[in-house]
């Protein structure tokens, strides 16, 4: 692999974690830029019409995988449970692949909910808990949600990125599992940018406490927006190495 990497000009890694595992490999570090994710380099969603087909107060659960709606949805039993003077909130689910929506609705249906995905909602009538069944539209959800599960992370999946809810200001909940993102969520975990579960009482007890709690709710987003803006900026560091790499030759 060697040569390979004697054949590049620059090599641009994330964090000083990538730096030494590609030294490890012998590349050398003169030709190695520390760069960030491009993962930050995202902007917020617009307003668009979906707005009035979602409800005024709801909670998201975002990328969403098999073996995690169950446990969303009985998380929402005991936020309602808890919450008896606000029966307006409710649930969006988004699960990670759209086709999953039926199983998701049939689930929920199973439980006790009334569910309906997306697509089939008419009027103004509001259901319990709304399946997004369309891709493109999990930014939108993010802006407009009162607090975001963030979802491959209760079970041993690896976790989302983290800075889509971030960036639209969105108190971010996460389970344990997120080695798809260890660098990222380890920065969001130590700067109190979001909350940690490890099951459906604490994930319910999240919910209550952000919807409830708008000082905590807060302080997440503050700290969450923080950690956002230090980190965007890989795209233009990049281009910027790149420019002058063309301009030297």
């Amino acid at each position: 692999m060697t040569p390979i990497f004697k054949k590049m000009d620059k090599l641009f890694v994330q964090s000083d974690k990538h730096l030494e595992r590609f030294c490890n490999l012998g590349v050398d570090t003169k030709k190695i830029e520390v760069v960030g994710s491009v993962k930050y380099d995202i902007e917020p969603a617009e307003e668009t019409p979906l707005e009035k087909k979602l409800p005024n107060k709801f909670i998201l659960a975002a990328s969403t995988h098999k073996g995690e709606e169950e446990i969303v949805l009985n998380a929402y039993k005991i936020f309602q449970q808890n919450n008896p003077s606000h029966p307006n909130v409710k649930l969006v689910i988004c699960p990670r692949h759209p086709e999953r929506a039926n199983s998701v609705k049939s689930l929920c249906n199973e439980m006790g909910f009334d569910g309906k995905k997306f697509s089939c909602m008419e009027g103004d009538s509001q259901p319990e808990v709304i399946i997004i069944d369309r891709i493109g539209l999990l930014n939108t959800c993010y802006m407009l949600s009162s607090c975001a599960f963030i979802g491959g992370s209760l079970i041993n999946h690896g976790g989302h990125n983290l800075a889509e809810p971030a960036c639209n200001k969105t108190p971010i909940i996460i389970g344990p599992y997120t080695f798809n993102f260890e660098e990222m969520s380890s920065e969001f975990i130590s700067s109190g940018s979001a909350v940690v579960v490890h099951n459906q009482l604490e994930l319910g007890n999240a919910f209550n406490k952000l919807i409830n709690d708008e000082n905590y709710s807060s302080s997440l987003i503050a700290n969450a927006v923080e950690v956002f803006n230090k980190n965007k900026g890989s795209t233009q560091r990049q281009g910027s190495y790149i420019m002058k790499l063309l301009e030297s030759k």
